[in-house]
């Protein structure tokens, strides 16, 4: 994509950083488990219709929030991959509103006026792992939401963090079988800002074009047009508000992103400088209550039975590394790192002490011991098997901290 060729403030820019300049998961799963070509963000069809089924009277549906008016005439809502499964087809069914995919595949932005996003069920694997929403998730993501936008409204977090708020969610639940269900998401982060018109995902900054490769990568272009230097830009615009977000909703809240390169997206104003850190998909934020414990915070969850952290778990310091060290370190530092270094010939290790510095200077207030002292933690690049439990792979060359 060349910036000079398209409107970045419009939904149409964003539909296309999410699908094609994207280079995919570092984990290789992004091609391998996916949708339909008829619906996969990679395929050529620019958009496909939602199924809108009728749910019958004697299941159990659980609503949780506020509908937006945009689907006051939907029912319930399904990826057409799924109308076919055992649950639904002797339901009534009719078509449903027209979407395009996001990057994440079974996340989807509706076309139209109040362009909302929708995460859906989905029983079959996309990258990983399957990608069910049920009571649990749903209600995580609703109460998460609920938080976070707390925090934002008091300013008790950095001015230069948003966040895309998940407003409804909706799940059939029959006895005695599974739960299917579906979370909406508002597609302008929040708080609204009207200085920051352009919203890109993180992993645009430094990815190719799939249709047009030979265009030159997105950060070079914003570079180029606000006429920083790269170190600023990178380092200051970009890792700083990002590393003192990720820290400060640990230490205001209790909660901990899953900040990897699909999950955040950088706003820039209209002269193509960095300004705030956005972060998305609340189902998927951890519930650290220990720190809740430590700082003393309310408890404002009713499902305290998942994405819960506690001192006692096997796993409690290593998902602190996990989502630092890991998910935003590998998934988004690196790349940034491996492109700072090449643009500015910077050794790679300079960069590294600069983060480190940024690092540290945002772990005041947490425990000593919040992260394993001399290692840093990921997983196996295998298919995840929730039945058991995950193994993690032990680190000896800390990089970020």
């Amino acid at each position: 994509m060349r910036i000079g060729n398209t409107d970045l403030s419009s939904p149409q820019s964003l539909n296309y950083l999410e699908r094609y300049v994207n280079n995919g998961s570092p984990s290789g799963f992004t091609e391998v488990f996916t949708t339909s070509a008829s619906t996969s963000p990679l395929g050529d069809s620019e958009n496909f219709a939602l199924m809108n089924f009728t749910v019958p009277s004697d299941y159990p549906v659980f609503r949780f929030g506020a509908k937006p008016n945009t689907l006051g005439h939907c029912g319930f809502l399904l990826h057409p991959d799924m109308s076919d499964h055992s649950f639904w087809p002797t339901l009534d069914r009719t078509v449903g509103p027209l979407v395009t995919p996001t990057s994440s595949a079974r996340t989807v932005r509706v076309i139209g006026y109040d362009p909302v996003y929708i995460k859906l069920s989905y029983d079959q694997l996309i990258g990983r792992t399957p990608r069910q929403i049920g009571r649990k998730q749903a209600i995580s993501a609703i109460e998460v939401s609920n938080v976070i936008s707390a925090a934002i409204d008091d300013h008790r977090l950095t001015p230069r963090f948003r966040f895309m708020r998940e407003i409804f969610a909706e799940v059939v639940a029959p006895t005695g079988a599974e739960e299917w269900g579906y979370v909406v998401r508002e597609s302008e982060p929040y708080p609204r800002r009207d200085d920051e018109p352009y919203l890109v995902p993180a992993f645009s900054l430094f990815a190719k074009d799939r249709k047009i490769p030979q265009d030159p990568l997105l950060l070079d272009q914003l570079l180029e047009l606000n006429g920083g230097t790269p170190w600023e830009y990178v380092i200051d615009g970009l890792v700083r508000p990002l590393i003192e977000a990720h820290f400060a909703l640990l230490k205001t809240c209790g909660l901990q992103l899953e900040p990897h390169a699909q999950n955040i997206l950088f706003s820039f104003d209209k002269d193509y400088r960095p300004k705030s850190v956005v972060a998305r998909d609340a189902e998927s934020i951890d519930k650290d209550f220990g720190l809740i414990a430590r700082h003393n915070l309310p408890v404002n969850f009713t499902e305290l039975g998942y994405k819960c952290l506690r001192p006692n778990d096997y796993n409690y310091q290593i998902m602190h590394s996990f989502m630092f060290d890991f998910k935003m370190g590998e998934y988004l530092l690196e790349p940034l790192v491996e492109w700072l270094s090449k643009r500015c010939d910077i050794e790679r290790a300079k960069i590294f002490s600069a983060i480190r510095d940024i690092t540290n200077d945002n772990l005041t207030g947490l425990p000593p011991d919040f992260f394993p002292s001399s290692s840093w933690f990921c997983y196996a690049n295998v298919v995840h098997d929730h039945a058991t439990r995950r193994e993690y792979v032990s680190c000896s060359d800390l990089k970020f901290r």
